[in-house]
């Protein structure tokens, strides 16, 4: 990487830590610094990303970690909602779209038209979830946007394999088509189910977090080759195995290896989404530059109608699924169906984000035959536009989403109910604890029986005073005695600091 890479990189990292700082979605900031940093030196990027750089380097690990930030249990739960959204609303979007792109678009086969609409079919999780937390919306519908989220990038990256193989080849007929899919979907769920059963129990014998961790973070780059190795789908092989090993970790796994791999994940997937933006501005006039047609006016509009295009069938799709389909499971403690609202919001909250720019750049750039793939960088610029827009149509979205007014108050009593079950478990656990010690012949010191007993006792109280009543203080007082407890033990930090200034105390003590 020459220096004036690594400059944008620097870039991309501070201004989306300020975006992060503030709380606020740092994909068009980031995409206007790319733009900036370009406009001041030209040619930042001299070539374009290789696209297997992408595949095995990049988009691996930011599925692997969209995938260990997932709930199976979960998944299953909505499995009829992103089974419709992920794999049918997909299919579709890319099958529409790349008919329509292959008839207008002269410079595009219908194999690299559709390639465009497998990229611009899946959504992104990040940019709808920093709409959601503003607005404040259910835990269901928040649910359903994430599950569509990793869900149809397995399904989209795999109907783009096929596509760009189609593009590459120039002379596969559908039969052939079909058999890749076949192969790249049934490969890619043998090879995750078995990369995840296999590294689920590395783990568990790797007593030592760093390095469970350590098998982490191979375990999509060996998994992604191991299943292109056999013509599966890498990427999906990737989010299944990264869905087994947050299952199965979340139950038997060590609670320390966790928070390292929360830490470590959500900076590798910070650092990826940061550099995917800036990409976009730092390549778009670059980009646009290779295409001969269409002009900048052609171009804004064709990226506004596409966008229009791809939403239109989202609202059509979810309008016929709430007429005619099956609803939204219903909640567990209010038995109640998904309202035409809900429907309507997630129909608002299909963004398009970094995956779908990776994918547009995992595009290889030569054809068997040695030609250039057809339209490569019209695909490219089309997506950066997209991707734009839709980022812009997200914040036009955000005010129709409050006006639907959706409560979220089924939330927070089912947060208040696990927050009371998960504190009476705890003092069970505590009573069979001193009961077995007592049977033992080694009975705990009394008065830590009194003291920890006691703090859980009250806790449960706290909490059975607060059901049913959202203006009880009991999760105030909670949050206060979290509070007090962080502000005494960041005082002991800075005593022990103090100590090894005052060479009262070794650095290893101190650590």
């Amino acid at each position: 990487m020459d220096s004036t890479a690594f400059a944008l990189l620097i870039v991309a990292l501070a201004v989306g830590s300020v975006c992060k700082y503030r709380r606020i979605n740092p994909a068009l900031p980031l995409i206007a610094a790319g733009l900036i940093f370009d406009y001041f030196i030209p040619d930042v990027i001299t070539e374009l990303p290789d696209p297997e750089f992408i595949l095995t380097l990049v988009l691996a690990p930011l599925v692997f970690a969209a995938a260990l930030a997932s709930s199976a249990v979960d998944l299953r739960r909505i499995r009829r909602s992103v089974l419709l959204l992920a794999v049918v609303l997909v299919v579709i979007t890319t099958v529409i779209v790349g008919v329509v792109a292959s008839a207008t678009l002269a410079a595009l086969t219908l194999a690299s038209a559709c390639a465009l609409g497998a990229i611009l079919a899946p959504t992104d999780a990040v940019a709808a979830a920093s709409v959601a937390s503003k607005i404040g919306l259910p835990s269901r519908v928040q649910l359903v946007i994430e599950g569509e989220s990793l869900a149809n990038d397995g399904t989209a990256l795999t109907i783009l394999r096929v596509a760009t193989v189609a593009a590459v080849t120039g002379s596969v007929t559908v039969l052939d088509s079909s058999k890749i899919l076949v192969l790249a979907v049934v490969g890619g769920i043998a090879v995750g189910a078995l990369g995840g059963w296999l590294i689920s129990l590395l783990i568990r014998l790797a007593r030592e977090p760093i390095v469970g961790n350590a098998i982490l973070l191979l375990t999509p780059f060996v998994v992604y080759e191991f299943s292109e190795e056999i013509g599966g789908s890498g990427l999906l092989s990737v989010v299944i195995t990264g869905v087994w090993i947050a299952h199965t970790t979340s139950v038997k796994g060590n609670y320390r290896m966790r928070l390292q791999a929360d830490s470590i994940w959500g900076l590798i997937t910070f650092i990826l989404e940061c550099f995917a933006f800036v990409l976009v501005g730092a390549e778009f006039f670059d980009t646009y530059n290779r295409v001969q047609e269409p002009g900048w006016g052609a171009l804004i509009g064709l990226a506004v109608a596409v966008t229009l295009l791809i939403t239109a069938i989202r609202f059509l799709f979810m309008g016929g699924w709430f007429l005619l389909g099956p609803k939204l499971s219903p909640d567990k403690f209010t038995d109640r169906r998904a309202t035409g609202k809900e429907f309507i919001a997630i129909a608002l909250l299909g963004v398009r984000g970094p995956i779908s720019v990776l994918a547009a750049f995992s595009i290889p750039v030569m054809t068997d035959s040695g030609e250039g793939f057809p339209g490569r960088d019209l695909i490219l610029c089309v997506t950066f536009a997209v991707v734009i827009v839709s980022l812009l149509f997200s914040f036009l979205g955000a005010p129709i989403i409050r006006r639907l007014k959706l409560t979220s108050r089924t939330d927070r009593d089912s947060l208040h109910a696990a927050r009371l079950a998960s504190a009476r478990a705890a003092l069970r656990r505590f009573d069979e604890l001193v009961a077995q010690a007592d049977a033992d012949g080694e009975p705990l010191d009394p008065s830590l029986v009194e003291v920890m007993r006691a703090q859980t006792a009250r806790r449960v109280s706290a909490l059975k005073a607060g059901a049913g009543n959202p203006k009880h203080s009991a999760t105030e007082y909670l949050l206060t005695r979290e509070q007090i407890r962080q502000s005494m033990l960041e005082a002991e930090r800075e005593e022990l600091a103090r100590l090894r200034s005052d060479k009262q105390l070794s650095g290893e003590v101190f650590k």
